[in-house]
């Protein structure tokens, strides 16, 4: 997989969370936890593995309404203070950020509502009080964000068969069954008629990108102490001394 930008996480594109499509990746488990209740426009499951907006509008009324209530009673509330308040109406028994959330799509679901938030603080002139957060907190909810809506998990997701995917909680991998024969042998090859054969393996380790869970990484980025990683870049060192093998031949 080609190495693409990263979108910015307070102000870049929509929310990663799937709410309303009810598109998947994966086969989905059953929630344990029923059907949930509606709060707001937002079915929460009671264990908070699932979140759907039932209705969009509404829950798009809700943190408006919200925003403005909150900043007319304290206007030197940043935004996750904001958040965290909205977030607690809609989910009151989940976790919001910086506690561990039970589920990737709690993660989403504190993040949509403090993107929103953030976009009304700005039309509002109170950009001072998202640089403040910036400044004292932002770093630690982006490392957050970034942990927990790839949560840990030991399925894989589905993914092309020229390419490789692992389960996020690092306990397996699965090489796709033309991945060789459609990313290995013409890396090779390209990586031979360059004239760099010699560093064909470290070229493609920092040069490639594998799925994570839902999410593409960079290869070099692995966790190198886990066992399927050490297996993965074995698999791929000698995939290259056999494309090597059979171009030379």
């Amino acid at each position: 997989m080609a190495k693409s930008s990263a979108l910015p996480l307070l102000v870049g594109g929509a929310a990663a969370l799937a709410l309303a499509s009810g598109k998947k990746k994966k086969k989905k488990k059953k929630s344990s936890g029923g059907g949930g209740k509606i709060r707001w426009g937002v079915r929460v499951t009671s264990d908070c593995q699932d979140v759907i907006i039932e209705n969009d509008e509404l829950f798009s009324d809700f943190i408006l309404a919200g925003y403005q209530e909150l900043h007319g009673i304290d206007p030197d509330l940043d935004v996750i203070e904001i958040s965290t308040a909205l977030f607690g109406e809609v989910a009151p028994d989940c976790s919001p950020f910086p506690e561990e959330p039970e589920s990737g799509a709690i993660a989403e679901l504190f993040a949509f509502v403090m993107r929103r938030v953030a976009f009304y603080m700005v039309a509002d002139g109170r950009q001072q009080n998202i640089d403040l957060v910036e400044d004292s907190m932002g770093i630690a909810f982006n490392d957050w964000y970034t942990q927990w809506r790839n949560y840990p998990s030991s399925d894989i997701y589905d993914f092309p068969p020229s390419q490789v995917g692992f389960a996020n909680d690092f306990s397996k991998y699965k090489i796709g069954p033309q991945w060789y024969s459609k990313t290995i042998k013409p890396f090779v090859a390209t990586a031979v008629q360059q004239g760099r054969a010699g560093t064909a393996f470290e070229d493609y380790v920092a040069n490639n990108r594998v799925l994570v869970g839902e999410f593409e990484k960079d290869i070099a980025s692995l966790p190198q102490d886990q066992p399927v990683v050490d297996d993965y870049l074995d698999e791929v060192e000698e995939a290259i001394d056999r494309a090597l093998s059979e171009i030379n031949a």
